[in-house]
């Protein structure tokens, strides 16, 4: 009896040849494959050769007893489940116990019923298989729910991934293989088919590998591969495993865009920038110091602060002053330094103060910032000396120089004030000019000289008459020019007097403290200034760097910044101004989005505010400032965050000192920590376990491998109890050193209370197992024995009793006994074929070859009732993938049925073969000529007894089971049967199956 479709192996080991060669017998022709051997040592021989399925054997034997050769076989193994049971005369409590110890199936004590052998081995074998489809749906489990992508390599084709793996890629569902080409990026492709060739030939073992991929909607995704060598179906293979690594590789990405901007920030820094120990050792310095004292890298680092900006001449930090400066820890002041660079040139600088921490939180150095102030005191001195020379012309000069603030008072007067109106100095300070003119001047000038202020211009040689302290009238000829402090804000004016005879004297002053002025102003490049609203507008000329506009056409008002802010802005714009302008607010701030002369939008802040002149009137003074890159940066931050916050997976990232700097919504979530809570966090039992962490297996792991990975039972905030994933990678900077660690975690509560579930499923389900096998394994038996009895008794009666009528009740016994056998045989075929696992390996067997085996049992039966056979076969040969046993059961069936209900014409079998829109398949219909079937019986036929009525043919016995059988080996067989009939006329039957 074959039980999973390929013929098993079974080795008998019996030094009594004729028991064993009746053994061999009866089990072949049970369709066993059986394997011989006359003592213990020729039977480990031939294990080693056939590697049966189950063993038989004595135990008395020479050269090598039972027990000796069931221990050899069970030190083999991936062969010490095979099942081995033990055949003896007779067996004492001590033989039983040593070889139950040694874990043998089962024992059967000579003589016995070869039924009752077959039943014993048909139980063992099937548990064989059980236990083997147990462990295969176990793992298989374990595969299909893993949190990894698993993949089956071999050749060039990947013939075996799990849903992960087809989630992680985007495969569709009906994808079943695919290709490294058709997922992976080319240019990581290479490198990737060179580990795999290294560990096909042996050179390597296993390898991991980052790899960038591609999901079927063309997406770019980044993974990380683990695999290793092995042999899969007797192949060489490659198994691995993948981890989806987009959102990991995202973040560092960011992390090492940031330390590369911020450390080209650092460097492109013009200022120079120290970090020193607390003895004043150097551990760092950017370029701006390599660059202003000459030496080189190595000459500085490692040597101390004083020995370069120590000078015992000047006032350099020598080894006291540091000293005495670690004593005024946390708070030293600035210092102004003098020393000498290493060409001897001599330096001053503004030093600053920063620190360094250690893990507790505690100063462990200085960052020491020096601003290179020479130039800029050399420019002091030199505007000092400029200012004091200008103050001694103004003393000697022979014209009146004079400055007034924003609300027209005098703030400075030259001594010639007292030569030209008799007034000193002193007691015009505080006084408007209007206070020393006549009246009718004040009503012919003024206006225009607060024209002029209010709109700072600039007024040359303006004749006005000015009243002496005496009385007298005096007609002075000014010049005046409006002056701003170095944030660009007006501050008054300075004016030159003068009488008409030093015209041109005063015309030569007064040009060259303009060209003084106007050189500072246009020094300003840092933003664009701009005046509106004053008699003539202004603009700096940064205005060209922002617009991209020349400051002349704003100035002719060809260009206003109005024309050229974006029109959905436009609208806010006024509405704001507007509001503004009716409002006591000073101070407007605006953001909007400004045309270059390029056509492209940038996005700029004006700052706007108003200053009232006397006639209570306003004009606007503004800063532009260019944001563009800023916002840019700040929405790519939120972005970022709200991504981390969105993903279902808690992510942290820690510094190289496992502070936590930052957390996404999730873990909060998870754990019922707020982000302020874990900001600066150093408890290293709310990351990873604190014993792992101890023994030091933590780091080892992340810096052999730059990642850690494991599974635990943690705590909520609350005391709650659940299970997490988790994964620590490492971030490195340029010379190797970690410098971030990033965390990924996952609950998984919910997956571990699954996998206990599944495990009490199991173990109900081998239960049930065992409870069906006995139920099999003793209903033979159970209706054997009294069908035997009725069968022997039934022929005895017929021999002895020759009465006719009490003859057709003996011959109606044997009928009904054998309805009952026959019933008996389907129910037992029909509970084997439910262990049959749909997986099961298949072979490649010969259709017509099997079909023909069937036809030839029922020729006789055929030729007896006179029926005609019709046999139209168009090839010569299909070949399909199957079992050999079903096909010829699934024939005997349908040619039996029609056998049976066929009692004129015949019957007629017709194979062809034909090609799908997928592959290849063969149609067989099995037709006859007998009683029919009514369409409303057709859809009962495959269903368990799915009997006819008995009108049909009431000398057929029929039980409702054998079409049931059919089906089920038909779809064992990826295939379909149908029905058609004719009541009263015909029937056919119609199996499609898929060839090769």
């Amino acid at each position: 009896m074959n039980l999973t479709g390929d013929k098993k192996k079974i080795l008998v080991v019996e030094d009594d040849i004729t028991l064993r060669d009746n053994i061999c017998e009866y089990l072949e022709e049970c369709d066993f494959d059986v394997t011989s051997a006359g003592d213990g040592l020729e039977g480990l021989e031939k294990f080693r050769e056939s590697l049966p399925d189950l063993v038989l054997c004595d135990i008395a034997m020479p050269k090598l007893d039972g027990f000796q050769l069931f221990q050899e076989i069970r030190s083999i193994p991936e062969y010490s489940q095979t099942p081995f049971i033990f055949l003896t005369a007779k067996i004492g409590l001590e033989d039983f116990q040593k070889g139950m110890n040694l874990g043998a199936d089962d024992y059967i004590i000579k003589p016995f019923n070869f039924e009752q052998l077959i039943s014993i081995i048909k139980n063992r074998i099937i548990k064989k298989d059980e236990r083997l489809k147990f462990n295969r749906e176990k793992y298989r489990s374990l595969i299909e729910n893993s949190l990894t992508g698993v993949f089956i390599h071999q050749g060039s084709r990947i013939i075996y991934f799990n849903s992960r793996f087809r989630d992680i890629f985007g495969l569709p569902e009906s994808t079943e293989e695919t290709e490294f080409k058709d997922i992976i990026d080319s240019f990581y492709l290479k490198e990737l088919n060179r580990k795999i060739d290294e560990c096909y030939n042996g050179i390597i073992q296993n390898f991991s590998i980052e790899l960038k991929g591609r999901k079927d909607d063309g997406s770019e995704i980044f993974i990380e591969m683990f695999a290793g060598f092995s042999i899969f179906n007797d192949k060489k293979a490659l198994l691995g495993n993948i981890l989806d690594i987009t959102y990991r590789h995202k973040i560092e990405q960011k992390l090492k865009r940031s330390e590369k901007r911020y450390k080209d920030l650092l460097n492109l820094s013009p200022i120079s920038i120290h970090e020193v120990d607390l003895n004043g050792k150097i551990l760092f310095v950017n370029e701006a110091v390599l660059k202003s004292s000459g030496y080189s890298l190595n000459e500085i680092i490692n040597k101390y602060i004083w020995d370069f900006t120590s000078d015992k001449s000047k006032a350099g930090i020598t080894k006291e002053v540091f000293l005495d400066i670690i004593k005024k820890l946390p708070d030293p002041k600035p210092l102004i330094l003098n020393f000498d660079n290493k060409a001897g040139k001599e330096i001053t600088a503004e030093v600053h103060w920063g620190y360094t921490y250690n893990e507790e939180g505690k100063i462990k150095g200085l960052i020491i910032i020096l601003y290179d102030i020479t130039e800029m005191e050399k420019s002091r001195i030199a505007l000092s000396e400029s200012e004091q020379k200008f103050r001694s012309l103004t003393e000697i000069a022979s014209d009146w120089i004079w400055e007034i603030d924003e609300k027209e008072c005098f703030t400075y007067t030259s001594q010639k004030v007292f030569d030209v109106l008799g007034y000193m100095p002193e007691e015009l300070y505080g006084k408007k000019p209007r206070e020393i003119m006549p009246k009718f001047e004040i009503n012919r000038a003024i206006p225009y000289l607060e024209d002029i202020s209010k709109n700072r211009k600039v007024f040359r040689l303006y004749e006005c008459e000015f009243l002496h302290k005496n009385g007298r009238q005096i007609t002075l000829e000014i010049s005046g020019i409006p002056y701003y402090d170095n944030n660009g804000e007006y501050k008054g004016y300075i004016g030159i007097s003068s009488d008409v005879s030093r015209r041109k004297k005063s015309q030569t002053e007064l040009q060259s403290v303009n060209s003084k002025l106007s050189s500072i102003l246009h020094n300003i490049n840092s933003i664009v200034l701009y005046e509106t609203g004053a008699e003539s507008n202004f603009y700096s000329e940064n205005i060209k760097n922002l617009t991209g506009i020349a400051a002349k056409q704003f100035l002719s008002k060809k260009v206003t910044p109005e024309n050229l802010i974006h029109p959905e802005d436009v609208s806010v714009y006024k509405k704001k101004v507007s509001e503004w302008e009716k409002s006591k607010e000073q101070n407007l701030k605006l953001q909007y989005r400004l045309k270059k002369s390029n056509d492209r939008y940038i996005l700029v802040e004006d700052y706007k505010s108003k200053f009232f002149t006397d006639e209570n009137k306003y004009y606007t003074s503004g800063i532009l400032v260019d944001v563009t890159e800023r916002k840019q940066t700040e929405e790519d931050i939120q972005r970022l965050n709200y991504i981390l916050d969105s993903v279902p997976v808690a992510v942290l990232i820690l510094d190289d000192k496992f502070r936590i700097i930052y957390t996404n919504k999730t873990y909060s979530e998870i754990t019922g920590y707020t982000k302020n809570e874990l900001q600066n966090n150093t408890d290293i039992n709310l990351l990873i376990n604190r014993d792992d962490f101890l023994k030091g297996e933590f780091k080892k792991t992340l810096i052999r491998d730059g990642r850690f990975e494991g599974k635990r039972k943690h705590k909520k905030k609350n005391g709650e109890e659940y299970y997490e994933y988790f994964i620590v990678s490492s971030v490195k900077n340029n010379r190797n050193e970690i410098t971030h660690y990033i965390i990924l975690k996952q609950d998984i509560t919910g997956f571990e209370k699954m996998q206990k579930e599944l495990s009490k499923a199991y173990i109900l389900i081998e239960e049930t197992n065992q409870l069906k096998n006995h139920i099999l394994s003793n209903l033979s038996l159970e209706f054997r024995t009294p069908l035997n009895a009725i069968f022997g008794y039934s022929e005895i009666l017929s021999e002895e009793i020759t009465a006719i009528s009490h003859k057709n009740m003996i011959a109606g016994i044997r009928d009904a006994a054998d309805k009952l056998h026959q019933t008996l045989e389907f129910i037992i075929k029909l509970m084997q074929f439910s262990y049959i696992d749909d997986k099961e390996e298949k072979k490649e067997i010969d259709i017509i070859k099997e079909i023909n085996k069937t036809i030839e049992k029922f020729r006789e039966v055929i030729l007896s009732k006179n029926l005609y056979l019709n046999i139209n076969i168009k090839p010569d040969s299909i070949k399909i993938n199957g079992n050999a046993g079903m096909i010829r059961q699934i024939f005997f069936n349908l040619i039996d049925n029609a056998v049976k209900h066929t009692n004129r014409g015949g019957i007629t079998v017709n194979i062809e073969k034909f090609d799908d829109t997928v592959q290849k398949m063969c149609t067989i219909r099995i037709s006859d000529t007998g009683t029919g079937i009514p369409e409303e019986k057709i859809n009962n036929l495959f269903k368990d007894f799915g009997r006819l009525t008995e009108e049909l043919d009431s000398n057929v016995p029929k039980i409702g089971l054998g079409l049931t059988i059919v089906k089920k080996m038909v779809e064992f067989h990826n295939g379909s049967v149908s029905a058609e009939s004719i009541p009263g006329e015909c029937t056919t039957f119609t199996v499609v199956l898929p060839a090769i």
